[in-house]
């Protein structure tokens, strides 16, 4: 008898394994297929809007060049409320902040700081945003909220605009010796000559 099957008992057998197995077959395949096309549509999605929040930080950054308010305004809007966990939202909450700084409207620039710090996509714009709210609270002499605002920040990249400030701050309350230590620390930790020269202008002006 020969090993080989013939045609005919190939034939059948695949009908009798399709007949068994073709229910789970057609399941399988059928996921698979759907999970490769919402994959596809999701991959298609996420460049889209991609694109769009590309296309609307351009848009703001011309903007800006312009010095356009509305346009800066309505890029910052489509920004943050369609695209609120890009960094590009976070950028321009930012430009926000320094725009109603330029216009002399603290208030509204500290509300933009603080939007970033409540939706930071990293540890950087919270800080960096962090900072600059503490400057402008400083500024209005609330000198214990500032420091409470810059002991939330943990990036080492802002540690000397970190301890200027915090020298300012004690400056303001008449701390000299803790003024003093921390325009030291801010010298220790940054070596550019014209950053230098500021910070130990703050320190000799103390005696």
């Amino acid at each position: 008898m020969s090993v080989y099957l013939t045609e005919e008992e190939q034939i059948e057998q695949l009908k009798r394994a399709w007949k068994r197995y073709g229910s789970l077959i057609t399941t399988t395949v059928s996921v698979i297929l759907i999970a490769y096309m919402s994959w596809t549509w999701w991959s298609g999605h996420v460049a889209a809007r991609q694109a769009q929040a590309s296309g609307a930080y351009q848009a703001l950054v011309k903007g800006v060049q312009a010095q356009d308010a509305t346009a800066i305004a309505a890029s910052a809007d489509l920004l943050m409320t369609q695209h609120t966990s890009s960094n590009y939202a976070q950028l321009a909450a930012m430009q926000l902040a320094k725009q109603a700084l330029n216009n002399s409207k603290p208030v509204k620039a500290k509300s933009h700081l603080e939007w970033v710090i409540d939706h930071a996509t990293t540890p950087l714009f919270a800080d960096l945003a962090r900072l600059r709210l503490a400057r402008l609270i400083s500024d209005e002499k609330k000198y214990t909220a500032a420091l409470s605002i810059l002991d939330k920040i943990e990036s080492k990249l802002f540690f000397p605009l970190l301890a200027e400030l915090k020298g300012d701050i004690f400056a303001g309350q008449g701390n000299v010796v803790a003024a003093k230590e921390n325009y030291q620390k801010a010298l220790a930790a940054q070596t550019q000559a014209g950053y230098r020269r500021l910070v130990e202008m703050k320190r000799d002006n103390l005696g």
